[in-house]
């Protein structure tokens, strides 16, 4: 008899970063670039960034959101090529916008999220998505109204928002149905 165990691990923004940042070599991490372009050959890759900044290396990760100008390049060359699996190849559906419960994390601080459930599935293209619309502003609008919801630690979750530092709250839409 086989078991399945599926072990799901949660860790904050700042932590993942942390983490990976001691596995990269300082000089080896961009910051703040936006990739407009991508190119990749034997050699290596090629990011074009909208400053004009031409960089190289052996691997190219964007951290930037299911998406991100690193991945709609990798997909675009992907389907010119025949290698983009069908089910990349249209916008992925959402029904899910998460902001912030509360649970606590083995250094002993606390990580929060908002589930929003948003009715029917939507694609990117139907909800005319605009990038600007999941910045820190419409982070701080969502979590406004939220910030009275209980949590289980004995606080509202406004006090978890306001004892977060802003760059550590974002919004984002969930893809598929992830509960």
């Amino acid at each position: 008899m086989h078991v399945l165990i599926d072990y799901s691990y949660i860790i904050t923004r700042p932590r993942l970063y942390e983490i990976m940042c001691k596995l990269i070599p300082k000089e080896k991490i961009a910051y703040g670039k936006k990739v407009l372009s991508i190119q990749q050959n034997s050699q290596g890759v090629m990011a074009r960034c909208s400053d004009g900044e031409h960089l190289h290396a052996d691997v190219l990760i964007g951290a930037d959101g299911a998406y991100s100008s690193v991945r709609q390049n990798m997909f675009t060359q992907m389907m010119e090529k025949g290698l983009l699996p069908e089910e990349d190849a249209s916008d992925p559906p959402f029904n899910t916008l998460c902001l912030s419960s509360c649970f606590s994390q083995p250094d002993g601080s606390v990580a929060w999220l908002v589930l929003q459930h948003a009715g029917s599935f939507k694609t990117r293209s139907e909800e005319r998505f605009r990038s600007s619309e999941w910045g820190s502003e419409d982070a701080e609008t969502m979590a406004t109204t939220v910030r009275d919801l209980p949590s289980p630690f004995g606080h509202t979750l406004g006090y978890f928002i306001d004892n977060t530092p802003k760059t550590g709250i974002s919004k984002v839409m969930l893809e598929y149905d992830c509960l």
